[in-house]
């Protein structure tokens, strides 16, 4: 850039040297009209003179001097601004040609335009005068205001022309000829004539403060660094220049001379007394710096320099990439070295950027955004000095990737696997099926759980392999097919020993047992309740001791299997409602009925909640009738219907209530108790049971005329044959179970409509729900759920619950999921419909803002609901969330903290964000772009949470005022990320940021002195 000079300098610096008159008009003439009229026009009385002259040219003989008194009217009409004074002069030089004063009129003339701005007239007027026939003195001002007339409108060959025949001379105008001549020489590139004639503009008073910046500018143009260091030196000790100018320009020579001890030095005098520099200026602070090794400094510049618009913002954006780099930030350094690879200016530069970008990535683990990278690397710069390093990273890039489709996908595209790439495909196709697994598609699971095991080269990746393979069919029901896999591990010598040998114990274990195998199912669980026996992570020992106790149990092996429900009850840890139970039942079948009986009131008594609860209802009742004691088994079994209306033992309890009552000869009673399951359970199982003992008792009371109606009552809801009704009903089925929900609710729909009261008729109403609610038409299927619920015959009424809750919740109605929720507890089945219903709870009661009911809950799974990692994981996430929203922030941390020591899943996911906002909100950065940065690498499946991640990471910057880095984020996302609602917001913070920064730049902007290089003249390095 070029110093900004004012064109109106020169009329501020001479417009004194303008004479108004040259001569004396004082002639000794006697006429003393004409001699007035020289005396006002003397004093600049324009008016009175012309009015003078006019009257004397009327009166006047004289020829010559009437002439001349034309000529003084002109004169004084052009002065003060009649429309025709330039007329009047125009026509006195044309009608006196010879007159001497046609000449001067020119003069005159052209001094008028010039002394008014107007340069085009003053060069028309001033170029016509005959310098021969004015004094010395007049020629020279002639050639100057010619001069400086073409210098203002730029004609800098013609301005020159006039300029040097008067910049040497003795004359008044020498010194500003001598700077203009400069300034035109020095625009031309004709450098050593400008020093020449600007050090003779110096020796003036009026050029000593402007002209040693020319003259250091032209030793900068020259590259003669060591003269302009000499010159600033001798100028900065004698002169009153600006100082700011000067520091800069010292600094720029020593930074080309490659001295950036001395630049630095300079450049601080400078930033003194300039606080926000322009970004060029940044650029060269920042490199000295670096050359220096002043880290901190040059990445403070280079940040405010660095860009993608200009080769100034490359060449920063890769030192700072290397700075950063040396400072061991890689994420900063990565959005710096994106910035360079971006780069449409400097090839080599590009390429090493779009390398070191690569590298980072993969030193950051992100495995993905490095295999891109390097993927395209090795397309663009196949020749590139870095293609071998580049390809063994790609390599390990897949090896180490999270992103288990592309890696998975990218090696089976290959033609041939090296023994490298078959590790990475074994693991990726592990991690594939673990991640199908924990969001339960279990059967793509086990695909990529066989491609795992293809290559078998890690013994840890293998036996984790077999292990899950045996978990996703145990999940599934399908445990023979599970069996082989578990053993695959125990038998493997490095698989028994290591951690996942004792899991695979645990879950054949349960494959046996699940298989009636308890011999086989026995001898696993012992071990493993052997091998834990000294452990202080005792895992599932408990859990295997009541195994141990049952297998015994189910082989008759009644003492046996005791002494372990008692070991269980000592360990008193979870289940101990089912160990008291199940020594209850054992002591029962044992002869010890008080034992027994302690046992069941134990349950009774301190797990009312349990879902064992009614078991031992039912068992106590069942113990007194089968030792004749039939009013307390009268008792025990309306305490059970009661207290536990929706137990599925209730039937069982009216049979045996039934009985007990025939036994007490309360034959009524007894018949009021066959009729209700008649009338109530007709298609359950026991309804036959009773026929043969409602129609005993109904004789004994001479009601025989009475079984007629029941028996057709039973044959109605159980008829006899099964022709068509069966053909239609499986039909439906079939529908329902090939995904055809439309059609399903359409065939169910009829058969209930033709058949009402068939015993099938509930369940066809259970499919037609479970249907709407795969249609996601949730109110639909509401309605279905809610009539079985109200019927209460439906023998799987704990789902029916479930999906209630599920619907409740998913439609926000909180407190009617609340509802349903403690409802599934009651009447769970299995420890999952449990733990569903426990979950449930923690999160309506989260949603509705009850964090303490939450807390209460998420501690009952952590405690009680061990179904899978996963449910913990959400509990302990649901603590720290609940503890976030409370405002208990340490407490929050530490429970997130918790969630990530297990969770590699969605929850650890969350759980690494609000770890991070936490730190965000309390205003500490840099905690939080760490913790931001590990979720990056370690949860890259869960697009959500990396997708808010980054916004996040952007959040932080911006809080930092760092703004480079937030835009290098920003745009990442909008270039690469896969979300468009998060591109989306992406824009809207980037547009924020860069007003941000435009208007932090523009301070710098304007600020900045007007003296600045061409960055052309600068050597980048």
């Amino acid at each position: 850039m070029l110093y900004k000079y004012s064109f109106g300098l020169i009329f501020l610096l001479f417009l004194s040297f303008y004479s108004q008159a040259q001569n004396s008009l004082y002639q000794k003439e006697e006429n003393a009209l004409y001699r007035k009229g020289l005396e006002l026009l003397d004093k600049s009385n324009y008016t009175a003179a012309r009015e003078v002259f006019e009257e004397y040219i009327e009166q006047s003989d004289d020829d010559i001097k009437k002439a001349n008194a034309e000529y003084y009217i002109a004169f004084c009409a052009l002065n003060l601004y009649n429309p025709d004074g330039e007329k009047l002069i125009s026509d006195f030089i044309q009608e006196n040609e010879h007159n001497p004063r046609a000449s001067s009129a020119y003069f005159d003339l052209g001094n008028f335009y010039f002394s008014q701005g107007s340069h085009k007239k003053a060069i028309e007027y001033l170029s016509k005068v005959k310098l021969s026939d004015l004094s010395l003195k007049e020629r020279d001002e002639t050639r100057f205001k010619l001069g400086y007339s073409h210098f203002s409108r730029q004609e800098f060959d013609d301005a020159l022309r006039y300029f040097n025949p008067i910049k040497n001379g003795d004359n008044p105008y020498s010194a500003a000829s001598s700077y203009y001549a400069g300034f035109i020489e020095y625009e031309k590139g004709e450098y050593n004539e400008a020093v020449t004639d600007l050090r003779r503009a110096e020796k003036n008073d009026s050029y000593k403060a402007v002209v040693p910046g020319m003259i250091a500018k032209v030793y900068y143009k020259q590259k003669k660094y060591e003269e302009l260091i000499q010159y600033s030196d001798q100028v900065l000790a004698s002169s009153k220049v600006s100082q700011t100018d000067f520091y800069l320009l010292t600094a720029d020579a020593y930074f080309n001379l490659e001295k950036y001890a001395k630049a630095s030095e300079f450049y601080d005098r400078y930033t003194d007394k300039l606080r926000n520099p322009p970004i060029d200026v940044r650029y060269r602070i920042g490199y000295s710096n670096y050359r220096l090794g002043n880290n901190e400094v040059a990445i403070t510049n280079l940040k405010q320099a660095a860009s993608e618009r200009d080769s100034i913002g490359i060449y920063a954006s890769y030192y700072l990439g290397i700075l950063y780099l040396k400072e061991g930030n890689k994420l900063y350094a990565l959005t710096a070295f994106d910035n360079t690879r971006k780069n449409q200016i400097n090839k080599q530069l590009r390429e090493e950027g779009a390398y070191q970008y690569g590298k980072i990535n993969y030193d950051l683990e992100r495995s993905e955004e490095a295999i891109h990278a390097f993927e395209e690397f090795i397309q663009t710069y196949p020749n590139s000095k870095h293609a071998d390093e580049v390809n063994d990273l790609l390599s390990a890039s897949y090896l180490n990737s999270n992103n288990y489709n592309l890696a998975i996908d990218h090696i089976e595209k290959m033609n041939f696997m090296n023994e490298s790439l078959k590790k990475v495909y074994q693991k990726a196709t592990f991690y594939k099926g673990a991640e199908l697994f924990n969001q339960a598609e279990y059967q793509q699971a086990v695909s990529y759980f066989e491609k795992s095991l293809r290559y078998p080269l890690s013994p840890e990746f293998k036996a984790q392999a077999n292990l899950w393979m045996a978990e996703a069919y145990s999940v599934g029901q399908k445990y023979e097919e599970a069996i082989p896999y578990y053993r695959a591990i125990i038998n493997d010598s490095y698989g028994k020993n290591s951690q996942y040998g004792l899991k695979a114990r645990y879950g054949l274990g349960y494959a046996y047992y699940n298989t009636k195998k308890y011999n086989d199912a026995l001898q696993q669980f012992r071990t493993y309740v052997n091998q834990l026996e000294n452990s202080t992570d005792k895992q599932y020992y408990d859990d295997a001791l009541l195994r141990v106790g049952d297998c015994y149990y189910v082989s008759k092996l009644y003492k046996d299997a005791l002494t372990y429900y008692q070991r269980a009850i000592r360990y008193n840890k979870v289940d101990n409602d089912y160990a008291h139970l199940q020594a209850g039942v054992v002591m029962g079948l044992m002869d010890n009925v008080e034992g027994a009986k302690e046992e069941y009131d134990y349950v009774i008594k301190n797990y009312p909640q349990s879902r064992y609860y009614d078991d031992a209802m039912f068992e106590k009742g069942q113990l007194s009738f089968q030792n004749g004691q039939y009013k307390e088994a009268v008792q025990d079994f309306s305490n059970l219907i009661a207290k536990k209306p929706s137990s599925q033992f209730v039937p069982y309890a009216y049979m045996r209530r039934a009985s007990s009552n025939y036994n007490l000869q309360e034959y009524d009673k007894s018949i009021e108790d066959y009729e209700t399951i008649l009338e109530k359970y007709v298609s359950h199982s026991v309804a036959k049971e009773v026929l043969l003992p409602l129609q005993d008792v109904l004789n004994m009371q001479s009601r025989a005329s009475e079984f007629d109606k029941y028996l057709a009552m039973y044959k109605n809801a159980n008829p006899e044959t099964k022709g068509l009704e069966n053909v239609e009903y499986e039909t439906a089925r079939n529908q329902y179970f090939n995904q055809g929900y439309k059609r399903a609710i359409e065939l169910f729909s009829e058969y209930v409509k033709n058949y009402p009261e068939n015993a099938k008729a509930v369940e066809a109403r259970y499919y037609i729900a479970e249907s709407y609610y795969r249609l996601n038409d949730y109110e639909q299927a509401l309605q279905v759920y809610n009539r079985l619920l109200s019927e209460g015959t439906f023998n799987q009424l704990s789902r029916v619950v479930d999906r209630v809750a599920e619907i409740e919740f998913k439609s926000g109605r909180y407190e009617n999921a609340i509802y349903f929720y403690y409802k599934l507890v009651a009447t769970a089945n299995t420890k999952k419909e449990q733990y569903y219903g426990w979950a449930g709870l923690m999160e309506s009661y989260y949603n509705m803002g009850e964090y303490d009911s939450t807390r209460h809950y998420a501690n009952v799974i952590l405690e009680r609901g061990n179904v899978n990692i996963s449910s913990q994981n959400k509990a302990s996430l649901y603590l720290g969330k609940a503890a976030y929203a409370k405002g208990e922030l340490e407490t929050a941390k530490d429970e997130f903290i918790n969630t990530l020591n297990t969770a590699k899943d969605g929850n650890g996911a969350e759980a690494q964000y609000l770890l991070a906002k936490i730190f965000y909100e309390s205003k500490n950065y840099q905690q939080s772009i760490e913790s931001l940065i590990d979720l990056n690498q370690n949860f890259t499946a869960y697009q959500v949470w990396v997708g808010k991640s980054f916004l996040l990471l952007a959040d932080n910057y911006i809080a930092l005022k760092d703004y480079f880095q937030a835009k290098g984020t920003l745009n990442s996302i909008i270039e690469n990320f896969p979300l468009e609602s998060v591109k989306d917001q992406a824009r809207e913070k980037l547009r924020k940021v860069q007003e941000l920064d435009a208007a932090e730049k523009s301070k710098s902007t304007s600020e900045a002195d007007s003296l600045t290089i061409d960055m052309k003249d600068v050597d980048n390095q």
